[in-house]
């Protein structure tokens, strides 16, 4: 993230959203609506992987 002289701020420290804002775009944008929606589906994706297989026996 720059500072107002357009250099880096290298001593600065940024939350996770303040970065998420400056290189993917503020929530409501298209890009970030579409990398919100990409991530909760790959994170759904990873758990249902994870989630042991049921096995039915009767």
């Amino acid at each position: 993230m720059k500072n107002k002289d357009g250099k880096l701020d290298l001593l600065k420290s940024y939350t996770l959203e303040e970065v998420k804002d400056d290189i993917i775009g503020k929530k409501g944008t298209p890009d970030r609506d579409a990398y919100e929606s990409q991530l909760r589906h790959d994170l759904m994706e990873e758990a249902r992987k994870r989630t042991p297989k049921r096995k039915w026996t009767t």
